[in-house]
């Protein structure tokens, strides 16, 4: 039972410094990103895109540290 608990402390304490080493991006970071990739000024333009360019520029902000659900809710594009 002691085993188990110190297992279960270490996986936790493992977990937590994973979770430090992932540097999010805050939205008006993000925005900036957007618009230096993709030269849209708001999401209306980007939605206007062309499908295999917009695509493109998905992929390279997805490569820049933005999260799947920033780019969907800064972009207005979303996965599915």
């Amino acid at each position: 039972m002691q085993n188990a608990r110190r297992e279960k402390a270490l996986w936790s304490q493992a977990k937590c410094l994973n979770t430090q080493e992932i540097l999010k991006v805050n939205d008006n970071e993000a925005q900036a990103i957007i618009r230096e990739i993709s030269k849209c000024n708001n999401a209306s333009q980007f939605q206007t895109l062309l499908r295999d360019i917009r695509n493109e520029f998905l992929s390279e902000l997805k490569a820049k540290r933005l999260s799947v659900r920033q780019i969907e809710r800064l972009t207005g594009i979303t996965e599915g």
